[in-house]
């Protein structure tokens, strides 16, 4: 079995568009770049920490307003 990428297959193929074969291209470094690369998962670490900081910031500042009404 030939060990063709995406971006290879959809560039021989006759039928595919060529805003298809782009496309397909363009996932597949975007793809290959966050495989190779440990950043990405280091910002989606830092990002859920971030959204869980401002989730209970709101609401330990929604409980202070109840408890003072």
């Amino acid at each position: 079995m030939d060990n063709k990428t995406i971006c290879e297959l959809f560039e021989s193929s006759v039928e595919a568009s060529d805003f298809k074969k782009s496309f397909m291209c363009a996932q597949e470094s975007l793809r290959e770049g966050l495989l190779s690369s440990p950043w990405p998962v280091l910002v989606y670490a830092l990002s859920v920490i971030f959204v869980a900081f401002l989730i209970q910031r709101v609401a330990t500042s929604n409980s202070n307003k109840s408890e003072k009404n």
